[in-house]
């Protein structure tokens, strides 16, 4: 839509456009701070004390009793995926880039308190 604005040459239309949020676009932006922040928290209370030295040869050693040689791989696949998934979030609740809205629902709907890829 558009406002029309008398000037000397006739009526010129001068087109409105949306500033910052409002409505229930505000949700969406404080699930996207709670999806940064649970997401960091999870990562340094569970992903990181995992890479200390006695967690990580219980975890990767061969003659550990809970020895599986999945272990090092998904460890090392959890803490990227989280860190990207932090710094997605962080982009989508700062950018105002035209792709954002559904990269938004999906880290919400995919963080750690959504029901999206990760159970």
């Amino acid at each position: 839509m558009g406002t029309l604005i008398p000037g000397n040459n006739g009526p010129q239309l001068m087109l409105n456009e949306p500033r910052g949020l409002g409505g229930w676009l505000i949700l969406t932006q404080i699930g996207l701070y709670f999806t940064f922040i649970s997401m960091a928290v999870l990562t340094l209370n569970s992903i990181i004390p995992s890479f200390q030295t006695d967690v990580w040869e219980a975890l990767t050693s061969p003659s550990s009793p809970v020895y599986d040689p999945m272990w090092g791989p998904l460890l090392i696949f959890e803490a990227v995926s989280n860190i990207v998934f932090m710094l997605l979030s962080a982009h989508c609740a700062i950018s105002s880039e035209r792709p954002v809205p559904a990269l938004s629902g999906f880290l919400i709907s995919s963080g750690p308190g959504g029901s999206g890829i990760r159970s």
